[in-house]
């Protein structure tokens, strides 16, 4: 297993993690990432794309951002995370976060924020479980299908 930088050559592999994960989880938007996104992600100044990788292929990945302006620019978000349906609950999420977030401390970073759906259970659990406390909240911020969740805001201080 070995979590890397998202290559070039990851294309058809990545986009079809994706179409399992939106096709899977209400809360994705990981439909929304086009081909064009992909190549985006690979050259992003702004940010870095992360894969967990096993002998069968990538079964996770999550995208950091880590360029906010100079006066923040030692706060880092996971804009998102992601695992094949198939292979949820095997610790593959975990792992991978675990192992971004000590690259990012070692990187010089001292928080990280991320914003999870109040509907998203599982996310929710990982997050906790790995340190993050809840920050903030946006009552009704995000709306599907006609129904209103709440978009909760998470922080993990790293300089622990």
């Amino acid at each position: 297993m070995k979590t890397r930088k998202l290559a070039k050559n990851d294309r058809v592999q990545f986009m079809t993690l994706l179409k399992k994960i939106a096709q899977d989880n209400f809360f994705s938007y990981t439909e929304k990432i086009t081909e064009a996104v992909f190549d985006a992600l690979l050259t992003s100044k702004r940010g870095q794309t992360y894969v967990l990788e096993t002998k069968d292929g990538l079964v996770s990945y999550i995208i950091i951002s880590k360029r906010f302006p100079k006066e923040s620019a030692h706060i880092a978000q996971i804009q998102s995370l992601g695992t094949n349906p198939l292979l949820r609950k095997q610790g593959f999420g975990e792992i991978l976060v675990r192992t971004v977030l000590a690259m990012l401390k070692k990187e010089g970073y001292k928080s990280i924020i991320l914003d999870v759906i109040n509907g998203n259970k599982s996310a929710i659990r990982l997050y906790e479980k790995l340190g993050f406390k809840e920050s903030g909240r946006i009552k009704g911020g995000f709306i599907k299908n006609k129904k209103t969740y709440d978009i909760v805001s998470f922080i993990l201080p790293l300089n622990r």
